[in-house]
């Protein structure tokens, strides 16, 4: 009988065990503190989030909840400045007993039975001792009286400190895997390119392409830490707003190079589809609009966005139909429009080198003041084989109120025509939503650039010309 109370004894205090487990709980004991409230916040992509509050009790502030934290870097929030002290928490292990000197925290940081947050902390005391010496160095090197020969003497230190550090961020990864001080070391880490041989441009061109293709070699994006982390997005991002070319066709590889490696970590597949699919349908930048329709076209339409519902999905797809048609690149499409004496005239019946489409309205503030620059463009450019084709968007008894402005602003130097009735579906083909609108085609009535500016024609055009000329003598040769 004994023995089978034991046994039941037993049992009782693994299950208590394992229930008290459950969830997360955080203690903590901070000195120093005059206040009474702690916060606990989150990383999550680009922002900081909160998550939980802890009052003083007893001496001790505790954050707890019944379920675990969803894993990544997490941020004690100490008032009144929301200066903060950065936790690691992973799966399974978010029972936890911290002690640290608000006036200090990294240097008086413990915390019980976690090999993670303790690593963190050794390597972050490592770096804040060895940084000093390294700035020093470099003051030294910048010293106006500094001879060459003490310069090389310097640079030598500063080398030897650089392969220390990177020797210690070796074994902090070798001794501690799998933890979030690896990960954060290994992201950082300074990458290594190999010495090409040949032309000064090949070899940038050569070491461009090692940097891109391995730009991403320390970091593991099927951890789900990834995206609450500090370090993440501005690596993804930086990857492709500053390393790549920006250019739809390099942004759309980028773009689809950062899903691909996102495709085993749903949650960051989420957040960067949707980012990259704001910033693309936002941006102001000429062209842009082809990243957009490429990302609803490649991820949206193909049912890699299940979270969005069908309505939503629907005006995303209908929207890339619009701009389609329109992208940089493509064959303008044509409109048959209508001249002042009711005589006929299209969009392709223009026969010169460049074209620009110009939409305007009478009672639009910007296209009156677009006017004189615009004038002043064609007196410029008429003979350099650029012609106007300007369309006024009224509609019925609105007409005359083109010609008046035609003839009051001195516009019909150029093609000037209408469409009384929106026979040709200009403003839906163009995605004309407001005035001016400006786009410039080449022979073919390929569309070459868009949305312009009337003051940024004359430096467009001047370099577009500029291009034809040396392919011409390109050819010639």
């Amino acid at each position: 009988m004994l023995k089978r109370l034991s046994l039941l004894a037993a049992l009782c205090s693994i299950s208590l065990t394992l229930f008290a487990q459950k969830g997360y709980r955080i203690k903590l004991d901070v000195e120093n503190y005059p206040y009474d409230t702690l916060y606990l916040g989150f990383y999550y992509g680009d922002k900081q989030y909160l998550k939980d509050t802890a009052v003083l009790q007893k001496g001790k502030f505790v954050f707890d909840g019944d379920e675990e934290l969803a894993p990544g870097m997490y941020l004690i929030l100490l008032q009144p400045d929301n200066s903060f002290v950065q936790v690691n928490i992973n799966r399974g292990k978010q029972q936890m007993d911290i002690k640290f000197d608000a006036k200090d925290p990294v240097n008086s940081f413990t915390i019980k039975g976690d090999k993670d947050n303790q690593a963190f902390y050794e390597y972050i005391r490592y770096l804040n001792n060895r940084r000093p010496e390294a700035d020093t160095l470099r003051v030294q090197m910048e010293a106006p009286d500094v001879s060459e020969k003490q310069k090389k003497e310097l640079e030598d230190k500063l080398v030897k400190i650089n392969e220390q550090v990177k020797s210690f961020q070796n074994r902090m990864i070798k001794d501690y895997p799998g933890t979030m001080t690896a990960a954060l070391i290994s992201s950082f880490q300074e990458m290594v390119i190999p010495e090409y041989t040949g032309e000064e441009r090949e070899v940038q061109v050569q070491k461009y392409h090692y940097f891109m293709d391995h730009y991403f070699d320390g970091i593991d994006f099927s951890d789900e830490r990834m995206i609450r982390t500090s370090f993440f997005f501005s690596k993804v991002n930086d990857y492709v707003q500053k390393h790549t070319v920006q250019i739809p066709d390099s942004l759309i590889k980028a773009v689809d190079h950062v899903m691909a490696k996102c495709k085993e970590n749903e949650e960051a597949f989420k957040f960067f589809l949707v980012h990259f699919v704001n910033v693309y349908a936002k941006s102001n930048i000429i062209g842009m609009d082809a990243v957009y329709v490429h990302i609803v076209d490649e991820y949206y339409a193909k049912g890699a966005a299940p979270w969005v519902d069908a309505e939503q999905l629907n005006k995303m797809i209908k929207n890339a139909d619009k701009l389609r048609p329109i992208l940089i690149g493509q064959i303008a499409p044509n409109i048959k429009m209508e001249k002042r004496d009711g005589t006929k005239i299209s969009l392709y019946d223009v026969a010169s080198p460049f074209t620009v489409l110009f939409f305007w309205a009478p009672d639009c503030g910007h296209c009156q003041k677009s006017m004189p620059k615009m004038i002043d463009f064609y007196n410029k450019f008429q003979d350099k084989g650029v012609e106007i084709f300007s369309v006024c968007t009224k509609v019925t008894d609105k007409v005359p109120d083109c010609w008046k402005m035609v003839d009051e602003k001195g516009m019909d130097i150029w093609i000037n025509v209408v469409d009384p009735y929106l026979l040709s579906k200009f403003s839906t083909l163009y995605d004309v939503q407001s005035t001016p609108q400006i786009f410039i085609l080449d022979a073919k009535k390929e569309i070459l650039l868009k949305r312009l500016a009337a003051d940024q024609l004359e430096s467009v055009m001047e370099e577009l010309l500029t291009r034809q000329k040396q392919m011409e003598e390109q050819f010639k040769d």
